[in-house]
């Protein structure tokens, strides 16, 4: 069975525009497109617009129904975060609850663009590949867990050499984590740690097996370090993409070299193209799992065979009855052992 693994899009912005532009057919000349709306051309490759520049009906609060109006306002077009002191300056000094802003549907294999304006000395961004009950669970109940690309003020002297202080700091940090999960016994590989702009979230990404109770290591680190600690589980899968490598084909991983998420790839994959009886160390990848090339043509493999008897059946041919023993989906034949004991190939055409 085919597992479709959700991405969700998790944002804590100041603007988002989906914009595009269409070129005529013969023209040099471009046909400009107005903010917030398709062009033919992009409805035609599938691309789906998830703001319409009037309302936030694609989009929900993290552990919500709905958007908290308080936090998030459509204006000229565009997705605000209102600031959380405007936000108390609004309700008399009384705090409301903010969180992250996501959309309501979940995407598989995607690619997302978008237009972003920043205010003056502004640090903001997206996160992605998030659980909304890992987040909920684990995290603050309406901020999400998860990697972010988060967008800067570059011009601003706020930033200015903050990248290289965070990269050495959350470097730093890693013998005190590595220290913990020995002391709670936890199995789990620590694979990369991103320290927020402004210091005070540190991501851990780490591999393991399984789910791992990881809470009073993020307790105790938190207590340590005074800052938010975050871990991401990833799969060996997720960390060969992002060590990359070399398959046994000579060529690039198949995971390092094609964008956007990594496809379920099952047993069943495998039986279908007649490589399962190799063992699965001759059909698994350089991360320990079956190898993603075996779902590049599973689909055709699939049509092909539905042309063809199964093994095990009985069938008519010219030269009398047999039973089918093997299939080659490609050429549309079979192996047929007769009732002599003798073993012929036989095309489907051929076949009664």
């Amino acid at each position: 069975m085919n597992y479709k693994k959700p991405f969700i899009i998790l944002i804590s912005l100041i603007v988002l525009i989906i914009s595009g532009c269409n070129t005529k057919p013969g023209s040099n000349k471009t046909e400009e497109i107005k903010n917030n709306q398709l062009t033919q051309a992009e409805k035609n490759q599938g691309w789906e617009l998830l703001f319409d520049g009037e309302t936030l009906s694609k989009w929900r609060g993290l552990g919500r129904d709905t958007v908290q109006p308080d936090h998030w306002k459509v204006e000229n077009g565009t997705i605000r975060k209102v600031n959380n002191i405007e936000v108390l300056e609004n309700t008399n000094g009384i705090e409301i609850d903010g969180g992250d802003l996501m959309t309501i549907e979940t995407f598989d294999n995607f690619e997302l663009t978008f237009e972003w304006k920043i205010k003056k000395d502004g640090n903001s961004g997206i996160k992605y590949n998030v659980s909304e009950e890992i987040s909920t669970t684990y995290g603050g109940n309406h901020s999400a867990l998860g990697f972010e690309y988060q967008i800067l003020d570059d011009d601003s002297e706020k930033y200015k050499g903050k990248k290289a202080v965070c990269i050495k700091k959350s470097e730093d940090a890693v013998i005190e984590i590595k220290k913990q999960i020995r002391v709670n016994g936890l199995a789990m590989k620590i694979f990369e740690t991103r320290l927020s702009i402004d210091e005070k979230c540190l991501v851990v990404a780490f591999v393991a097996e399984g789910r791992v109770d990881f809470r009073n290591v993020v307790r105790e680190l938190s207590n340590k370090y005074k800052k938010t600690f975050r871990f991401q589980q990833i799969g060996s899968r997720d960390e060969a993409r992002q060590l990359g490598g070399y398959g046994i084909c000579g060529r690039e991983l198949c995971c390092r070299k094609f964008p956007g998420s990594l496809k379920s790839i099952t047993t069943e994959m495998a039986r279908c193209q007649m490589v399962s009886h190799r063992g699965t160390e001759r059909i698994s990848g350089g991360c320990g799992r079956l190898m993603c090339c075996l779902g590049f043509e599973f689909d055709q493999y699939e049509e092909l065979l539905k042309k063809l008897p199964k093994k095990g059946d009985k069938i008519k041919t010219e030269g009398g009855d047999g039973i089918v023993i093997d299939l080659n989906p490609i050429m549309q034949e079979v192996k047929v052992k007769m009732k002599d004991h003798s073993i012929v190939s036989v095309k489907k055409e051929d076949l009664r």
